[in-house]
């Protein structure tokens, strides 16, 4: 879903280990790409699903951080974002 979100960069999916938690970090172009992905039909159906599984409870929330710097290598296992 986020590979096919214009201005997206790519995304980091996190778990925490005993399973009480996860969160997505995702990259993009500028604010306009991220405030497009409230109305996207593809996003909109990911959560949709994801609800109906009960993977997402409780109150789901938005944080838009600045990019500062960092650097990240490629993890075995991990699919490449294309």
């Amino acid at each position: 879903m986020f590979r096919q979100q214009p201005g997206c960069r790519g995304v980091l999916l996190l778990r925490l280990s005993e399973g009480a938690g996860a969160a997505a970090c995702s990259f993009w172009d500028n604010h306009e790409t991220i405030d497009r992905l409230a109305t996207s039909p593809t996003y909109q159906a990911t959560v949709s699903r994801l609800v109906a599984t009960g993977l997402l409870t409780g109150t789901q929330s938005v944080e838009v951080f600045t990019i500062a710097g960092g650097a990240l290598d490629m993890l075995p296992g991990v699919e490449p974002f294309s």
